[in-house]
Order: C-alpha cells, then structure tokens, then sequence
C-alpha cells in the first residue's frame, strides 16, 4: 500500500514500511525453524552509536552487513558479527555523492546500488564503497524498487499513483501501475503495462515485488498466489501459497491505526487523533491482509512477512528452491529488510526516533 506515504499530514513511509499480515493455512503441515539472534545495534544516541538513522541495509555475499544512514549520506559496513570496519560519507551532488539517499542493494555480487531521489539517481559502489558509476531510471519516481543478484532492477512507475488522501469512496479501489524491468545500467529490458500496486486503504491490499536470478515475483496481499515473470516479461506461472484470510480484529486495527500514527514521529494529541481519523478513513477491512512483505533469498527461495506490524512477534512464511514451504517465528516486532543465506537482516522501530539493526539466523 504504497500511498498515504505522500499524504502531507500523514507522511508515512508505506511503501517501506509493511502494513499487513496473515496466518498460514495448515501449520501443523509447515517446518518451523529455530531463529537465533546474532548481533543488534542501536541508535539510541546514550549507547554511543555508530549509525544515526536505518535507512535501509543489506547483506553481503561474504557476510558483511550494509547499512545506510540517509540524513547523513553515510554508509556503514560492518563484519558478520556487528562490528564495525568503514563508514563511507558521501554528501554532496558529485560524482558518488547523496542528497537524501533511501534504498540500497547488493544487485550484483560485488557491487551496490544506492537510490538516491534526491537527485533522481542510481549509484552504483563497489563492495568496499568505492564509486563505479551512476545512471538515471527509466522511471523518474520508482515505486516497490527491487534487484537480484544477476543485475536485473524493476520498480513500478509511480509518476501516476495518486498522491493525497483518497477521495470519499474511493480508498478501496486497486490501482495499477506499469512496471519497468531493467538491467543493471538502467536500461530498459522490458515492460509490463498493468500490475497492481494496491488500494489505498490502512491493511488494505498491498503489492509486493521481488527479484531472483531469472524470475520477478509479484504479489497481492490480499490473494494467496505470486506470479512469476521473466526480466523479458513474459508470464512464467504462479505459485500457490498455502495461507487462508482471518478476521480483523477490532483491537488488532486500533493498534494499527496507533503504530501508524506513531510513526509519523508527531507527538501532539490533538494532531495525533486527526492523522488516526484520515487513516481510517478509508475502512476497516473485513480481513487481515495475508502478508505486508516479499523477500528473495538469494538461492532460488523466498520469504513473506505475514506478522502484522503492530503484533508482538514477527512471523514468516517460506518456499525454499525446491518448492518446500518453510516458516519461522521472530520474537518480536521487526521488519525483514534481506534474506540472504539463512540470515535474516531486520530493522526495529523502537520509537522516539530510536531503532535497531539486528541479525539472525536460522
């Protein structure tokens, strides 16, 4: 639900931020895997922190940790451990240079990309953070940006997404969008002239788009299916996802209602109660969304995040590359950002501004 982001009131960050959750179908038929934590870091300005926002972060291939700090235009790495090697300062309108960088991924094996809407820019690194280059998308507003590791970007066109609140009626309505697939200079491989990137609704349906080596998923929360394209576009089939709709519960939409408010980082009351008032605007669905996420894992497989963002724990659900379902519990609220070799990347918003960068296994 990539919408109210652009609400001038609400300015939530839905397209990073997921919104939804649902429960697998038959449990007792699905592998649980044990989840570790590995290390976990704070931007809690007492401990002394090396990163001061988490933009975004993702993980290496030789098991480094990426993390980057958009207010600063910095770049963190760090070892398998947490512990920090380099942090890269990039401000400025150069060459290598970020205005308000938001995105970042390792889309080939020894290189990464940085979007930077600021300047409308894609930045590509080295895997120690040296530039490389730069180029402009084909599309000037990307919506749901994602990459594999063979080179292949795709985002949604999101020049025509509406931009304020709903009009009265109208939030439940699906909207959809073209979607770029692109090489890794930008280049256009193919396009796709309708996809759905959801309604504009709190919960609502939610689009969600992921690349592999050979194959881009694409999702809608509200449908147990994902169809799978080849970066030409052509339509390659659809896998069927063992999860089934539950209801939502009053106390779970309130709650959600809250965490979004929340996280607009206003703290007076009166403005508080108004934003809560534009976000249900659009409806209390009948329905939990069956999951808010979709991420690769960098070996033929794939995770959804299918906790609400609100619950107490984060749950997960699984295909491993030989069609086997898996799935995993987290406890506590996080948001996956990466999967990559039964590590899980994750980021925890903690409030009043304060948020961790944590690893696991499985």
């Amino acid at each position: 639900m990539p919408f109210p982001r652009a609400w001038p009131l609400v300015a939530l960050a839905v397209v990073l931020h997921g919104c939804g959750s649902g429960r697998p179908g038959s449990d007792t038929d699905i592998e649980l895997l044990p989840v570790e934590k590995v290390f976990e870091l704070s931007t809690d300005t007492d401990a002394g922190p090396l990163i001061q926002w988490i933009s975004d972060a993702t993980l290496l291939p030789d098991g480094r940790v990426v993390a980057l700090d958009g207010p600063s235009q910095s770049i963190h790495f760090l070892d398998a451990a947490g512990n920090h090697l380099d942090t890269v300062e990039r401000p400025g309108e150069g060459p290598g240079e970020f205005r308000r960088p938001t995105w970042i991924g390792n889309c080939r094996a020894d290189s990464l990309f940085v979007w930077d809407p600021g300047q409308a820019r894609m930045t590509v690194l080295s895997s120690d953070g040296n530039f490389a280059r730069q180029f402009h998308l084909p599309v000037p507003e990307p919506t749901l940006l994602a990459c594999g590791g063979d080179g292949v970007l795709a985002a949604f066109d999101g020049s025509g997404i509406p931009l304020g609140p709903p009009a009265p009626g109208t939030a439940h309505l699906l909207i959809t969008a073209r979607l770029m697939i692109m090489d890794a200079s930008g280049d256009s491989l193919a396009v796709i002239p309708e996809l759905a990137v959801g309604d504009q609704r709190i919960l609502g349906r939610r689009g969600v788009l992921a690349v592999q080596p050979g194959a881009l998923l694409h999702g809608l929360s509200a449908s147990p299916q994902l169809r799978r394209f080849a970066p030409d576009g052509r339509e390659l089939g659809s896998d069927d996802l063992p999860l089934e709709p539950v209801s939502l519960a009053d106390s779970a939409w309130q709650a959600e209602l809250d965490r979004f408010a929340g996280s607009t980082g206003e703290t007076s009351g009166p403005i508080l109660e108004r934003i809560r008032e534009i976000l249900a605007a659009g409806g209390k669905p009948d329905s939990v969304p069956l999951f808010r996420d979709l991420l690769t894992d960098g070996a033929g497989g794939y995770w959804l995040v299918t906790s609400l963002g609100a619950a107490d724990i984060t749950t997960m659900l699984g295909r491993d590359s030989t069609g086997k379902f898996l799935r995993l519990e987290i406890g506590e609220a996080v948001e996956p950002l990466q999967v990559r070799g039964r590590r899980i990347l994750a980021r925890a918003n903690d409030g009043g501004g304060v948020q961790r960068l944590i690893l696991y296994q499985y």
